[in-house]
């Protein structure tokens, strides 16, 4: 499917478009008047112009010079940050993280302190000289209340707690001492002090409930006979953010990922706190409808959501690259038109209006195909393993014989990063997509007259033009002034 993009024609940027005439002027001023000067945005890249709507939307294709400034630097790639979620940060200063879906991650020490025995009323069994023998660790998981902590890792051993939330696996000696003890607080907005942690540490009091946080409380008996290594990773494997569901005003924890795109959009915590209003709330909901189909797998049998969104928010990063990140999951798009956001995601929609010489103002201008150097026939790249401890993992390619044979048979790929995408099957539906819209080279622009006032932002239209051959051949308008 083609896509059509509507901007005055001023040679801005290589992509498929359908624009008002340059000629119209009075259609110009009235949407200017009510357009805002705001970035136009496809993957990758940022076009700076005073445009009516913006494009955030998933795709493989780059464009040279200005564009390229949007891109973050190296030290931020995606296999730098996830291979590090697992790791204990020690920082005065370190950002909140938002975590949508499942995901393990470690998280932010926030206190730390040392104490002589434990009272015995709680079971613990005296060190040899009483000094300093328990090690007291908050670590902050979420800037939010999550819905659970499903599994608790020392280094990577998945530890086995009772309801006292002692350990009772590989750091429960022989002796009978009590090494490890976990408590987890998911962080309600009405959450108390941990009650242990209050009565056996002076300088953590009732006042300390870290509210709207979720966090673990662990307490080592430790010394260099029980953890010769020293103090252990801890991290966990999280279920996040419960999500406001527009399609029936509930508020549950979800993997849904035109959920998460809203709950960032919409949060004034952590994310753009944009309004109810300027919220396009039909478009969310056909876009989670469409998450929520069922896709079968190779075997027939098992079968999965079409996209879900697994993943960590670092807050530390531009909302501009964090959308980014989050649109890959969906292979699909988010647009800012007139003040409203909308929320699409990767299928087809039909077509809801067509184009034809009646609604043209002026010269069309055409590109058939992209260059050579544009070309990929093949795409790979890496997601989120969870059966390969949850680190960036190569999934394997998506190719397409057909596609090189009129490459002259030579394959080029093309790489994408899915940080919210947890499944290989899934990684290769995102794949397969990128691919086929990478093929799609048709580049249009058509100024229009009034009739196209009312088509927004990734509409599906049909185009009619007898002079190209085109008979209701079908494009994707991705932007128009």
């Amino acid at each position: 499917m083609a896509r059509v993009k509507f901007h005055l024609a001023m040679g801005l940027l290589a992509a498929l478009l359908l624009s008002l005439s340059a000629q119209a002027d009075p259609i110009t001023a009235i949407l200017a008047a009510i357009g805002s000067a705001i970035a136009a945005v496809n993957i990758g890249s940022v076009i700076a112009t005073a445009i009516v709507g913006s494009v955030i939307s998933f795709g493989i294709s780059a464009v040279a010079g200005a564009i390229t400034k949007g891109k973050r630097p190296p030290a931020f790639s995606f296999a730098d940050t996830a291979g590090s979620r697992t790791v204990l940060v020690r920082s005065s200063v370190e950002a909140w993280k938002v975590i949508y879906g499942r995901v393990r991650t470690s998280g932010v020490l926030v206190f730390a302190e040392s104490t002589d025995d434990a009272p015995a009323s709680a079971g613990n069994t005296a060190g040899p000289d009483g000094t300093n023998r328990y090690l007291h660790m908050v670590v902050v998981l979420a800037a939010h209340e999550c819905e659970a902590v499903e599994t608790v890792y020392l280094n990577d051993t998945a530890l086995t707690l009772n309801g006292d939330g002692y350990a009772t696996n590989a750091y429960d000696s022989s002796a009978g001492d009590k090494l490890v003890r976990v408590k987890i607080h998911l962080g309600a907005d009405d959450q108390e002090a941990d009650s242990d942690l209050v009565a056996e540490v002076s300088k953590w009091t009732a006042a300390h409930g870290l509210r709207g946080h979720c966090y673990l409380y662990v307490r080592f008996q430790y010394d260099t006979n029980n953890f010769p290594n020293g103090i252990p990773e801890i991290s966990a494997i999280v279920k996040g953010k419960k999500l406001y569901d527009p399609r029936d005003a509930s508020t549950a924890y979800s993997t849904n990922w035109a959920l998460c795109i809203r709950d960032y959009l919409t949060s004034s915590r952590y994310g753009l706190g944009a309004s109810d209003a300027e919220i396009h709330d039909d478009s969310f909901i056909a876009a989670a409808n469409v998450c929520d189909e069922t896709v079968t797998l190779l075997d027939g049998v098992t079968t999965q959501a079409r996209y879900t969104c697994n993943g960590v928010i670092d807050t530390a990063e531009k909302p501009i690259d964090n959308i980014k990140d989050l649109v890959t999951a969906g292979a699909g798009t988010v647009s800012y038109v007139q003040g409203v956001w909308r929320c699409f995601a990767g299928a087809y929609t039909s077509p809801v209006a067509d184009i034809d010489e009646t609604w043209l103002s002026g010269d069309i201008e055409v590109q058939a195909k992209p260059p050579r150097s544009e070309l990929c026939n093949a795409v790979k790249g890496v997601y989120v393993d969870p059966d390969k401890d949850w680190q960036p993992t190569d999934f394997p390619p998506v190719t397409n014989a057909t596609y090189e044979t009129q490459d002259g048979g030579d394959r080029f790929y093309r790489d994408i990063e899915l940080p919210f995408t947890t499944h290989v099957e899934a990684a290769q539906r995102i794949a397969k997509i990128a691919l086929e819209k990478s093929r799609q080279g048709i580049i249009a622009t058509l100024p229009c007259n009034f009739k196209a006032l009312p088509l927004t932002i990734w509409d599906t239209v049909t185009v009619t033009i007898d002079l190209l051959g085109w008979a209701a051949k079908i494009f994707r308008v991705t932007g128009w002034t």
